[in-house]
């Protein structure tokens, strides 16, 4: 156990968000044989974490979600700890350890962020010379401040899906990918996706997969609909505040999009992941910002 999970694992003595970090730099060290380099700033959002992983890929990790976690569950430390260096292992592989071409497109997924993540991953990649936000991610905007991008998800870590990765798989066209990606989390999801009526009195649900991937089903809002028989007053109001929230109600239940707007509210102060405070709406198949009368 190291010295500062000795003197700051207690349930009533969280870490700060300076020892989170040097914690996060002893784990690379150790789990990884790498010796970061952490470039402090005033705050966390500001600090910034200089890596060279074995293989010769320089990265920048910023811990604000991470640490977000760790505040809202101190006791779950080693595994936000597990995931945040698995990441980096996965980026440090050797191409000799990676799996097949066949293996890796069937952990491609779709994934939602919004405008603000991307600004704010812009504004971080500047501190990194030479790095582009269009050769590390795929981005492709899909309505309101909602944006789509892709992750390789497999057992040892999450990554985001580069372009250049993903023309190596063949798949560089867009429709070829959406095709891919949508496939796998439908496959993922079969028998998984529950619907969870909030109140007996209006037609607020939530829709859940597994914590990680609930917000992406958006993106299949309308066959879900229908195949979990949902009978909604009007045509379907939505919301996804987080990557784990997705709320739905019917446009002409005044109580249950007043609680939605509530809910929303709530889970933008205290989520790790957020992703939009806005709601939508679903109209003749097509998704939209929602418009109240």
């Amino acid at each position: 156990m190291s010295l500062l999970k000795k003197l700051f694992g207690g349930k009533n003595q969280p870490m700060s968000w300076r020892d989170f970090t040097l914690h996060y730099a002893e784990q690379c060290q150790q789990q990884l044989d790498i010796q970061p380099e952490i470039e402090w700033g005033d705050d966390l959002k500001n600090t910034t974490v200089h890596i060279v992983l074995p293989n010769g890929t320089q990265t920048a990790s910023y811990l604000g979600n991470y640490y977000r976690l760790y505040q809202q569950q101190p006791d779950m430390l080693d595994s936000i700890m597990r995931q945040a260096t698995g990441a980096l292992a996965q980026m440090g592989a050797n191409t000799a350890d990676k799996p097949d071409t066949a293996t890796q497109k069937q952990h491609i997924f779709p994934v939602i962020k919004n405008t603000e993540w991307l600004a704010t991953t812009q504004a971080q990649l500047k501190n990194m010379p030479g790095a582009v936000v269009d050769d590390i991610f795929i981005i492709e905007p899909l309505v309101g401040d909602l944006l789509l991008t892709y992750v390789i998800d497999d057992a040892q870590a999450m990554r985001f899906l580069a372009a250049a990765e993903a023309q190596e798989l063949g798949l560089g066209d867009q429709a070829t990918l959406w095709d891919q990606a949508s496939t796998n989390l439908q496959r993922y999801a079969a028998n998984k996706v529950a619907a969870h009526r909030l109140s007996p009195q209006h037609s607020l649900h939530q829709l859940t997969l597994d914590n990680t991937y609930d917000a992406s089903l958006l993106l299949f809002i309308g066959y879900l609909i229908d195949a979990l028989q949902l009978s909604l007053p009007g045509h379907p109001v939505i919301a996804v505040p987080a990557r784990n929230e997705l709320l739905l109600c019917g446009a002409n239940d005044a109580a249950a999009v007043a609680e939605m707007k509530q809910k929303v509210a709530a889970i933008g102060t205290d989520s790790g992941y957020l992703i939009s405070s806005q709601l939508y709406q679903l109209k003749a198949d097509t998704l939209g910002l929602f418009q109240s009368h």
